[in-house]
């Protein structure tokens, strides 16, 4: 599963511990066991995480608490970040949610 490399000591230290991606269709099974990587070509990682939970949830439907487990202090915060990937904040986007934990 890729990364940007900001949330790579996040993912370490346990403060992140779910992501939002735009899928099309699921890319993840919960059970599985995934290696992070920050680029796709690369064989090297740097965690490997075990989803617990998947399911869709609209942006604007996000609490501060959503924000903390993607590992931002703030939705304002992690709102920001979602444009920087993503080009801009639609709140009735509705991507998938995994949330996960180190193993």
């Amino acid at each position: 599963m890729l990364f940007k490399p900001e949330h790579r000591e996040k993912i370490l230290n346990r403060k992140k511990t779910a992501t939002r991606r735009m899928w099309k269709r699921r890319m993840a099974k919960v059970g599985g066991i995934y290696k992070c990587k920050l680029a796709m070509m690369k064989k090297d990682y740097f965690a490997k995480i075990r989803v617990v939970s998947i399911y869709e949830q609209e942006l604007k439907d996000m609490s501060k608490e959503d924000a903390r487990k993607e590992g931002y202090d703030t939705l304002e915060e992690f709102k920001n970040v979602w444009i920087k990937i993503n080009g801009r904040w639609v709140p009735d986007w509705k991507p998938t949610v995994i949330e996960f934990e180190l193993v």
